[in-house]
């Protein structure tokens, strides 16, 4: 489980340096993994560092979503991506102005998902107050559904946001063309 994975000092599917280890994907009986965070920072509009409880500082991609690049070294900032992380900064900071606080937040595992990505970022839903944040960008138009090993337990309620933020013109559906 997830959890107890965090709280002994490691991630199933880590390897010691926190890449990723040739291990499955989550079984079944990770579908409730749950663990509770800090944000400590917004690295862009689907990525965050977090604090564990034990102190450790870790990476997370949002599980199901992209959003357009603002720090990915030789590639331009692309439309929306300013906004998209500003989007995130609001969801995932209690202040933004004159110093960010970061939420607490839960890490929630999806058992048809590997546990880290091959950067070793853990792979994750992100829920502040019960808001998953993945699917609050996605409906507010600053990020795109994407599917990367396989579909993910929360796919049809992404689109469906996607479709109606793309059908109201919201975020990048209307102001990146």
């Amino acid at each position: 489980m997830l959890v107890a994975a965090l709280a002994a000092g490691g991630c199933s599917g880590l390897g010691p340096a926190g890449g990723p280890a040739d291990s499955p994907p989550a079984s079944s009986a990770d579908a409730t993994s749950r663990t509770t965070v800090r944000i400590v920072r917004v690295v862009d509009g689907d990525t965050l560092k977090v604090r564990l409880a034990d102190g450790r500082r870790r990476s997370v991609r949002l599980i199901g979503i992209d959003t357009p690049e603002t720090v990915k070294p030789g590639t331009p900032v692309q439309c929306g991506g300013p906004e998209a992380s500003a989007a995130m900064r609001v969801l995932a900071y209690s202040r933004i102005r004159p110093r960010a606080i970061g939420r607490a937040a839960t890490l929630v595992a999806d058992p048809t998902q590997d546990r880290a990505d091959r950067y070793g970022r853990l792979l994750a839903y992100v829920e502040v107050d019960g808001r998953d944040l993945g699917r609050s960008l996605v409906e507010q138009g600053w990020a795109r559904v994407r599917v990367y090993a396989g579909p993910f337990a929360r796919l049809g309620d992404y689109r469906g946001q996607e479709r109606r933020a793309r059908g109201a013109g919201r975020g990048v559906w209307g102001r990146c063309g």
